[in-house]
């Protein structure tokens, strides 16, 4: 036992009452949301990423072509390094610069990413619209 849960017995509190409301369980990729921080059509690759994606999987999902990029950006690293030793490929991959699809993969001095891209969006008529893509990506 933990102190969580001795505390949960005494208050009378079971495993049926720790769940989550339903507005923060729902599906985070409704229809009704953005799909992507950055539009597809707004990312280099976007396009092309999208078109193959779809025909393999089907609908592109929240956070692949950021995904997509992370691997691609990884394995160039470890190419350049011709090794899959952390040690011997992380000065590599700050070091890269990998044209991916979300935008020109750079990282800083801090191993934070050179001119990442921003999409602001609202609401309008009950509908997300993107209000402007700031960074990066155009």
């Amino acid at each position: 036992f933990n102190l969580e849960r001795l505390y949960n017995m005494r208050e009378g509190l079971t495993a049926k009452d720790d769940t989550l409301p339903a507005r923060l369980t729902r599906d985070a990729q409704s229809a009704d949301r953005p799909q992507t921080r950055v539009p597809l059509d707004k990312m280099p690759g976007g396009k092309d990423f999208s078109g193959r994606f779809v025909a393999k999987y089907q609908p592109i999902q929240l956070y692949a072509p950021y995904c997509y990029d992370a691997v691609n950006v990884m394995i160039a690293a470890m190419q350049k390094a011709d090794s899959a030793d952390p040690a011997k490929y992380m000065p590599a991959l700050a070091s890269l610069s990998h044209q991916g699809v979300t935008a020109d993969i750079q990282f800083d001095g801090n191993g934070d990413l050179k001119g990442g891209a921003v999409t602001l969006y609202q609401v309008k008529q009950g509908k997300w619209q993107v209000l402007e893509t700031v960074g990066a990506a155009k």
